[in-house]
């Protein structure tokens, strides 16, 4: 029973990561074609121009929620643990039950 508890706290304080981590890069995908919509173009001010440019440029490196910088935190590499944990505990569970034949 603790070992079940144990499991889904980490699986819960994984999965909230991983969907904090899919809404930050999708916001910021998003980020850089809404400022090229905008119309900036047709204002009067160079200099605010030249911002705009400056920072829709570097909008198009998108930002990534990462563990230690290693591995991308997103519903993929969730679905991925989870998958992985799965096949652990699946070949754990046959290896004990032909130990005990």
């Amino acid at each position: 029973m603790l070992a079940i508890i144990y499991t889904t706290g980490v699986s819960l304080q994984l999965s909230m990561d991983c969907v904090t981590g899919n809404e930050l890069f999708y916001q910021a995908s998003l980020l850089p074609d809404c400022l090229f919509q905008s119309n900036w173009r047709t204002l009067a001010d160079k200099e605010l121009i030249k911002d705009v440019m400056f920072v829709i440029q570097h909008t198009q490196r998108i930002l990534q929620y990462s563990a230690y910088g290693v591995y991308d935190l997103n519903i993929n590499a969730y679905i991925k643990v989870l998958k992985l944990a799965f096949s652990a505990y699946t070949f754990l569970t046959k290896a004990s039950t032909t130990s005990k034949k």
